[in-house]
């Protein structure tokens, strides 16, 4: 490319050719927009984040046999609200940046936003909610009610999904 900038530049153009480019051998794909990344995916993607969060946080609340005494219980809740507000800070952040045109991003801290700063932490803290949960789930004895068991691997299972949303939106990259 610079020899042909410095060919331009010295007053002796190349010789303009109208031949038929060769044939491409392989199909380009942008690989940014696959099935996972679609709009389609990421909204059903967020109604099943806040539907197992949320219905988890009202389970929990309401149901008059569940106790949150257990280390267990108390993890759930908190990896549940995490996760919920996790979810609606970044989607609240991201439209804000598109409504304003990325015009009020606020101040900059190590090179980012200070607000997705927090929201990193917040995936930190999610994440982190996330395995603890996992672990005291497969240490406690099979003492809960099947219900309980239940409403713990959809939680889990939120929290993965989670896991795997957050990191497309680039949450957990440094």
């Amino acid at each position: 490319m610079t020899g042909w900038v410095h060919q331009i530049a010295s007053g002796t153009p190349p010789i303009s050719s109208t031949d038929t480019p060769p044939p491409q051998t392989t199909t380009s794909t942008d690989p940014g927009h696959g099935c996972w990344t679609s709009a389609w995916m990421q909204l059903t993607v967020l109604a099943a984040l806040i539907l197992g969060f949320a219905g988890y946080l009202l389970w929990s609340f309401t149901d008059h046999r569940f106790r949150a005494t257990r280390t267990t219980s108390r993890l759930a809740r908190l990896l549940a609200c995490s996760g919920l507000i996790s979810v609606f800070a970044t989607v609240s952040y991201v439209v804000s940046i598109l409504a304003f045109d990325a015009h009020t991003v606020g101040p900059i801290v190590a090179s980012r936003a200070l607000a997705w700063l927090a929201l990193q932490l917040l995936a930190l803290l999610t994440t982190a909610l996330l395995a603890g949960t996992a672990i005291a789930t497969a240490r406690a004895q099979a003492g809960p009610l099947v219900r309980h068991r239940i409403a713990l691997g959809i939680l889990l299972l939120s929290g993965c999904l989670w896991l795997a949303w957050a990191t497309t939106w680039g949450l957990l990259s440094a």
